[in-house]
């Protein structure tokens, strides 16, 4: 009889990977995903909720953020020590030390690998549209300061290579955005700022 999988803490620079590699190791498994920019302890109602639907096959809890609040770790720390059947839970952080020590104590920690995440855009800026632009944008909620930064430098020069010119006023505030970047600056703002100007221009 094959042992249930046990939870654990997944420290991974690029969160959005762990989709990927949590269906590749187990591709049998139901995937639940609550990925969030900050963890709020709505959000861990959320998963408290869904770790008691019973369910006859074992099911995985796929939580992500770049922060976990403490009042939001604090409510998690029962069902981490006493999980209802059939569930397991996969906590990824950037850092272990985003998680509290009563967390880390509770559940095995596993570092993934620190590859980059291919910052390529693939996108057609001289045909770019809005959809283009939110589903850029959706995909990258839960970047890291490091990954924005250099994404905001690549959007820029694939443009220019693409045959965008842009004005010393469009270079200066793609400058002031990637000043803001290095800061506390939500990823979509960011982004949706700088790709919907150039939206605008092509479309002028």
């Amino acid at each position: 009889m094959n042992k249930e999988p046990k939870s654990f803490i997944a420290v991974c620079a690029n969160l959005e990977s762990m989709r990927d590699k949590i269906s590749q190791e187990f591709p049998s498994l139901r995937v639940v995903e609550f990925f969030r920019d900050d963890f709020l302890l709505e959000d861990a109602k959320a998963v408290v909720k869904e770790a008691y639907v019973a369910e006859k096959q074992t099911k995985i809890l796929l939580l992500g953020a770049n922060s976990f609040r403490i009042e939001t770790q604090n409510s998690l720390l029962k069902i981490l020590e006493e999980p209802p059947s059939h569930v397991m839970f996969v906590i990824c952080v950037r850092s272990k030390t985003i998680l509290l020590p009563t967390i880390r104590s509770r559940l095995p920690l596993r570092v993934y690998s620190k590859e980059k995440m291919d910052l390529k855009t693939g996108l057609d800026f001289r045909r770019l549209t809005i959809g283009d632009v939110y589903n850029f944008i959706s995909d990258k909620k839960y970047i890291s300061k490091a990954e924005l930064s250099e994404l905001v430098q690549t959007i820029t020069k694939e443009a220019i290579a693409q045959g965008v010119n842009f004005s010393h006023r469009e270079l200066d505030l793609f400058a002031k955005l990637l000043q803001l970047s290095h800061l506390n600056s939500r990823p979509n703002s960011i982004l949706s700022t700088q790709l919907i100007s150039i939206l605008e221009k092509v479309n002028k």
